[in-house]
């Protein structure tokens, strides 16, 4: 996604419960590289045992905190979910943080720096000690809305044949898109055909 984007959503949920080696977990927003150790951009950690939720800033790998929120933390357990909700405001950008579908608070950067690339990444870190089990995650998931449809792609191959009276071999496939080039979601697409006679 980019920063014409107005806003995009992360989550991550626990497959188990939270180690205390695992607990501390964070969500990697307009990361400009997919390369961490060399990338900028932002990370929201939470940690249940410490009730604190921090806002780093991410300059080539680096973290820097900029934000913080202490408060009490609903336990992380297995099925949990942790989501950041990025919202550009002005100029400043918001990252509003939610344990378990519940508000907990917003962390601002009221100073971003300007990232020039045409795209970002986004990502989770587990912060731990070695042997961390890989199944601690057990799904991660990026929302970007949907903007007004400017174009039209096709996605299968638009030379198909078939005989009389049977059906193409394969469906017809477009790709309804915004000016972002991502999907757009519920618009009616009809085709039409030259001859009335075809169905």
């Amino acid at each position: 996604y980019d920063l014409n984007v107005n806003f995009a959503k992360a989550a991550v949920t626990w497959a188990q419960n939270a180690t205390a080696n695992a607990r501390n977990t964070g969500i990697l927003m307009l990361m400009d590289s997919e390369s961490y150790h060399l990338a900028n951009g932002y990370m929201v950690r939470v940690d249940d045992k410490a009730n604190k939720a921090e806002l780093f800033k991410i300059k080539a790998g680096q973290l820097g905190l900029i934000n913080r929120f202490d408060g009490v933390i609903p336990a992380i357990n297995a099925g949990s979910q942790l989501a950041v909700r990025f919202s550009k405001n002005n100029n400043s950008y918001s990252f509003t943080v939610y344990v378990n579908d519940s508000y907990l608070c917003v962390l601002e950067d009221s100073a971003p720096d300007i990232i020039a690339t045409d795209r970002f990444y986004s990502g989770i870190t587990i912060f731990g000690e070695a042997g961390i089990a890989s199944n601690i995650i057990s799904d991660f998931y990026v929302e970007i809305p949907s903007g007004h449809p400017v174009a039209l792609h096709k996605i299968e191959d638009d030379i198909l044949t078939a005989p009389v009276g049977e059906k193409l071999p394969l469906p017809l496939k477009v790709k309804l898109a915004d000016k972002n080039n991502f999907p757009v979601k519920n618009i009616p697409i009809e085709f039409k055909t030259f001859d009335s006679e075809i169905k």
